[in-house]
């Protein structure tokens, strides 16, 4: 999360130097259960910064349950990507983006299989859960397009966050022969 995080932001302020650009992530705020803490994060942040804009890419971040902070606060723009299933006009403030987790799979299948390998690996969250499902169904596709023939090994994990379980998967695809793993868990680094 982090290197991504740090370079979007330093892009940003390349690009508009002009506007102040800062990002923040704390995985034990983004992997809370409770909506309490992140509720407290964020508005540690607003008050802190004075921002005008919150992205999040978490479908958990500007749900029903932030009501209050997003109504607290119409100056702020809450931006959610990830969340189309969320959408509410309520709060003119709050604003839905759908992200194309097939799309986006779809390339990275494709840049993998261009790579040639004898074996692909694919680490994936869930087999029911409808991102996880659209992010495997891409990367797997995208596969194909290249190479129908490439194997495909993919390990379902049942959760977002098992880092042991997925140090273990990763091992074992490469054990099977797998030189490329893609995936789609949130591991915290």
């Amino acid at each position: 999360f982090n290197i991504g995080r740090l370079n979007a932001q330093e892009t940003l302020r390349q690009k508009y130097g002009h506007l102040t650009i800062e990002s923040t992530y704390d995985s034990a705020v983004f992997f809370a259960v409770e909506t309490d803490a992140k509720r407290a994060f964020i508005e540690s942040r607003i008050n802190a910064t004075k921002c005008h804009m919150m992205i999040a890419n978490s479908n958990g971040v500007w749900g029903p349950e932030f009501d209050a902070i997003v109504a607290s606060h119409p100056d702020v723009s809450f931006v959610s990507i990830a969340a189309s299933e969320l959408f509410n006009t309520e709060y003119p403030n709050r604003v839905f983006v759908t992200f194309d987790f097939f799309g986006a799979f779809n390339l990275a299948g494709i840049a993998a299989a261009a790579e040639a390998p004898p074996c692909i690996g694919a680490i994936v969250a869930f087999e029911t859960e409808r991102t996880s499902m659209d992010a495997a169904n891409g990367f797997m596709t995208g596969v194909r397009a290249v190479n129908a023939s490439i194997p495909i090994e993919v390990v379902t994990m049942n959760s977002f966050f098992t880092p042991g379980a997925e140090e273990q998967a990763a091992e074992l695809l490469m054990d099977r022969g797998c030189t490329i793993i893609g995936r789609y868990t949130d591991p915290r680094f």
